[in-house]
């Protein structure tokens, strides 16, 4: 979950309150609107697993794995990677909350995260027994839920094997949080099956739809667990959502450039066997082009 920001700004240390950006300032702040109207160029992008397994195994999250293996073990936490990973701290950067965009410190948006998913999530995981991310990293959702909600057991998978090899290093001392690998475009996801008769189980995707061109082989993927399924929640970009403001559709040509997923909301209204039970739009977004929205479905019941 990059600032996919192409400029920071740094700020001194101390209190900073957040204020509004005019939209006819991001250019200021990032040089995607220029290669969205064809001022500058903007990089061909096609969504493979080979691209995925260029862009996060074999640089982000193999970057990722030297640093951490470079730190002294009793100083390592996934705090200190995920500082690493994002190079956010006090740089102060664009975001978008709902419509309007906001000028904010960079590790405050990263926080701004973590409050969305317990907000969102809170009541189910208390009713569950099991939390899943799918798409996970190296699993540093999975830590924060767990020091919120200690006595569940935390389950993520994701594609990268430097991921995975990271968060075994990480959960080391962690019997609850566990991740392995995972291939969203896999008829099956041999992580659920390996779980064997647990349940119920809650989950979830951050930014990790986003990756596929299409949403149909997650869903399809789910489908044979839906009885042991209580809730399926995704922070994700919602493409079918962003309008047609001048916000809106920079955000829907973005997602176009990128590759990035344009059909989760459709998939999901066109499914017999799938109850929608919240969607907020727009809440928040490190990247001001590229804001989750969040949204809750469950399967019926037969």
């Amino acid at each position: 979950m990059s600032l996919k920001t192409s400029t920071t700004k740094h700020i001194s240390q101390g209190a900073f309150r957040t204020r509004r950006v005019d939209l006819a300032d991001l250019p200021e702040w990032t040089s995607w609107p220029a290669r969205l109207l064809g001022l500058q160029q903007a990089p061909a992008c096609e969504r493979t697993i080979e691209k995925i397994d260029r862009e996060y195994d074999k640089d982000k999250y193999a970057r990722c794995l030297e640093y951490a293996r470079g730190v002294a073990r009793e100083e390592l936490s996934p705090e200190k990677v995920r500082e690493f990973e994002q190079d956010a701290g006090n740089k102060l950067i664009c975001a978008a909350r709902g419509s309007e965009l906001i000028a904010t410190p960079g590790q405050m948006a990263m926080k701004r995260y973590e409050k969305i998913l317990v907000k969102a999530m809170r009541a189910t995981i208390r009713e569950v027994s099991v939390i899943i991310e799918l798409g996970c990293g190296y699993g540093y959702h999975l830590w924060t839920l767990s020091r919120q909600f200690p006595g569940k057991r935390f389950i993520g998978g994701d594609y990268s094997e430097n991921a995975v090899r990271l968060a075994a290093l990480l959960f080391e001392a962690r019997p609850n949080i566990k991740v392995s690998r995972l291939n969203l475009y896999s008829p099956q996801y041999e992580l659920l099956e390996e779980l064997g008769g647990f349940g119920p189980l809650l989950i979830y995707t951050v930014h990790a739809v986003e990756q596929l061109r299409s949403a149909t082989p997650l869903l399809n993927a789910l489908s044979p667990y839906r009885n042991r399924i209580r809730a399926v929640f995704h922070f994700e970009p919602a493409n079918e959502l962003h309008g047609s403001s001048l916000l809106g559709l920079l955000r829907r040509r973005y997602a176009e450039v990128n590759d990035y997923n344009r059909d989760l909301v459709s998939r999901l209204r066109e499914r017999t066997d799938i109850s929608i039970v919240q969607l907020q739009k727009h809440v928040f977004g490190a990247n001001p082009l590229d804001p989750i929205s969040v949204i809750q479905w469950k399967f019926r019941k037969r």
